[in-house]
């Protein structure tokens, strides 16, 4: 994720936000029952799982198979560029085991048109791409562009009655109007209540506007952008643990959380840690990645 990301996080205060007021108006203020956690990578082709997520061997033709064992989700950012032919996507239905789901983003022929309305066999193509995966398919993500101001809501509320209902939208708006402008934020997530669109909240280093801790639902999408391992990373990871405790004690019921990392291998690290972190903290019982040289030594201590 190159949106807001820093050359350096030095000298950058990195702060999470409190709650948005608003957010305890879309929660019960009960403790959710059986909160429901993903957590995982932004991509799951990546060299740089070898000899920790990956046995240091694993041929690129069984990434995913070997990823879905370890992580629970996955951002499927390819959606944004291209539709992958149906036979690709039946192949990743059957690579991955019950429980996995894929967070597709809407491709930019839809979210970056003037018109985003004008190509609607593309939309259908889309969608059935969607339909495809029923059973495999968590959140999709609508990230707009930059230029998307509030001007353009009457367009987005289109879009969103024309896409199929049980289909379920996360939101990612850039623009700095809707994080400024009160009243264009209001419009916005009284849209997405209505619609049933869940909040992406974005937690990159650049751009601290676009982390406005606001709820338009029980469910949550995060995009996290650390630097490398840097000891903030871990820093702020601890800060979430906290927050989506509040959240979840207050009728948060699903959480969606991903990480980005500018050597994108390094995204598993923090995925661990934070399983780690949050099963410390809330007791969810995540089943957490082993690593590739600890898979053989517990292979050792069991057949010994």
């Amino acid at each position: 994720m190159k949106f807001g990301r820093l050359d350096s996080p030095e000298g950058h205060a990195f702060n999470l936000p409190p709650s948005h007021p608003l957010t305890s108006k879309v929660l019960p203020g009960r403790p959710a029952l059986l909160p429901r956690v993903h957590i995982g990578c932004s991509v799951w082709s990546e060299k740089g799982y070898k000899g920790r997520i990956f046995p240091p061997r694993t041929p690129q033709g069984r990434f995913l198979e070997t990823y879905a064992r370890q992580l629970p989700t996955v951002e499927l950012n390819g959606t944004h560029y291209y539709l992958p032919r149906p036979e690709v996507v039946a192949s990743w239905m059957a690579a991955v085991p019950e429980g996995f789901l894929f967070c597709p983003k809407v491709p930019q022929f839809i979210t970056h048109r003037r018109n985003m309305l004008g190509n609607p066999e593309m939309i259908e193509q889309f969608i059935l791409r969607l339909a495809a995966m029923e059973g495999h398919l968590g959140p999709c993500i609508m990230q707009m562009p930059p230029y998307f101001g509030p001007d353009r809501l009457d367009e987005l509320a289109r879009l969103l009655e024309a896409l199929p209902q049980d289909i379920a939208m996360a939101l990612e708006v850039r623009h700095p109007a809707w994080f400024a402008d009160t009243a264009a934020q209001d419009e916005l997530f009284a849209l997405m209540e209505a619609s049933g669109t869940h909040a992406i909240l974005s937690d990159v280093g650049g751009r601290r506007d676009a982390l406005h801790m606001r709820l338009s639902s029980r469910k949550v999408l995060v995009r996290f952008n650390g630097h490398n391992l840097h000891p903030t990373d871990y820093h702020r990871l601890n800060a979430w643990a906290l927050q989506l405790q509040e959240w979840m004690e207050e009728g948060l019921e699903e959480v969606f959380f991903f990480m980005h990392q500018p050597e994108q291998g390094l995204g598993a690290d923090l995925a661990r840690y934070f399983i780690r972190t949050l099963n410390a903290r809330l007791g969810l019982g995540l089943p957490e990645p082993i690593w590739y040289g600890e898979q053989q030594q517990l292979s050792l201590y069991t057949e010994s």
